[in-house]
């Protein structure tokens, strides 16, 4: 249940992992929003800004062809639930790199 895991996910002194199918980092804020504003009769931008408080960072995780499990983007959740992607994949570079945006937090 949503309202569960955001009551667990907002408690203090602990951490939260959640698991969530979804194309993009975006699309699985998108889905915690929705499934949070359904369940809370409130709207979109509240129940993005709750929801977004609740996590630190998205990380999203492809399969390959070979089904090999690859680490595609690190973002951080910014204050209003806003997404900064930090690493992304670089398929010429077969890695995981930084990107020019700096976390806010670890300030």
């Amino acid at each position: 249940d949503i309202a569960d895991l955001v009551a667990l996910a907002r408690h203090p002194g602990g951490g939260t992992l959640a698991s969530l199918r979804a194309p993009t980092p975006e699309a699985a804020l998108q889905r915690l929003t929705a499934f949070f504003a359904a369940s809370h009769a409130g709207d979109l931008s509240s129940a993005r800004s709750v929801v977004g408080g609740c996590f630190d960072a998205i990380v999203s995780v492809h399969r390959t062809t070979t089904h090999r499990l690859r680490v595609r983007s690190i973002a951080e959740v910014r204050t209003r639930g806003e997404l900064a992607e930090l690493f992304a994949w670089h398929p010429d570079a077969g890695s995981i790199e930084p990107t020019s945006v700096a976390p806010q937090v670890i300030r």
